[in-house]
């Protein structure tokens, strides 16, 4: 018995030995190689409506760090990290009415926190959120776990996006998948998110901050889309966006383009050929 506990000891003490150097060596890496993103005067953040609409190769020196279904709190977090290792002049972020739901909440208080998580850990700073979201820690721990402490790697940069297109066209004909999957559970219409507007703010001033030019972008919206969005929504966005005027932040609402059905891949997304038009339009606004 006395062979097993001493047996079962030294392992314990090798295993936590291992996880404390790979934890050691993660941490480092994090800290000294940083995200891996090339230098970059632009940044173009947000959620799927920069990911498939705004192409980098519009702008001057310009990188799209955008992922899909992103929340605007860990836009955030990203930003305050990659400013600070790149110090770009310009950031331009796209937002919508359906970044203001309640249900992008959830993408960090329930069981889908841990897919969020599991990329942006090196980033995150869930703690911050205790006053306003009750956040899945459990998720947060098991992807630090899973990621810092079982193996040494260099690669923590899952958090970057990139510009991804949609070539074919989708169904452009039915706006109610959209707004149910941006505003509804089930047939409950949820309510504005505080962090979501919180978040928004301090994206700002974090840009007034550190002097970057701070471009807010409303894609294009097919109006089958546009006009079934609740009116809560948009009065929270039409609030949150004069806010923004009203601090300096260039605001370019292209939600009523007038884009032909033709360039749409879906009621909310422009596809590549529409993407490609509105980038280039963007990029010669902007003088990028």
């Amino acid at each position: 018995m006395k062979a097993f506990i001493k047996k079962a000891v030294l392992f314990l003490a090798v295993f936590l030995v291992f996880l404390v150097f790979n934890t050691g060596f993660n941490y480092l890496a994090i800290r000294h190689k940083g995200s891996g993103l090339p230098a970059c005067s632009t940044l173009i953040m947000g959620d799927s409506h920069a990911v498939m609409t705004i192409d980098p190769e519009s702008f001057s020196n310009a990188s799209n760090v955008a992922q899909f279904a992103e929340p605007l709190v860990i836009t955030y977090w990203k930003l305050k990290s990659l400013a600070k290792e790149h110090k770009p002049d310009t950031v331009v972020l796209s937002i919508g009415t359906h970044n203001f739901s309640s249900l992008n909440d959830d993408k960090l208080t329930t069981g889908t926190a841990f897919s969020f998580f599991e990329k942006c850990y090196p980033v995150a700073k869930p703690f911050e959120l205790d006053r306003m979201l009750s956040v899945n820690l459990d998720a947060y721990y098991k992807a630090l776990i899973r990621h810092i402490a079982l193996y040494p790697h260099l690669n923590h940069d899952a958090y970057l996006g990139s510009f991804e297109p949609r070539a074919a066209r989708g169904d452009v004909l039915d706006a109610r998948e959209a707004i149910k999957r941006h505003y509804y559970t089930g047939e409950v219409q949820r309510g504005v998110s505080n962090a979501a507007l919180v978040y928004t703010d301090s994206i700002i001033s974090y840009c007034q901050q550190e002097a970057i030019v701070l471009v807010a972008v409303s894609t294009p919206l097919h109006p089958k889309y546009l006009q079934s969005v609740p009116a809560d929504f948009l009065d929270a966005f039409d609030s949150s966006m004069q806010a923004m005027e009203d601090q300096g932040v260039i605001v370019i609402d292209m939600r009523q383009s007038g884009y032909e059905e033709a360039l749409f891949y879906d009621t909310d997304h422009l596809n590549r050929q529409g993407a490609r038009i509105f980038s280039a339009a963007l990029g010669k606004r902007l003088g990028r």
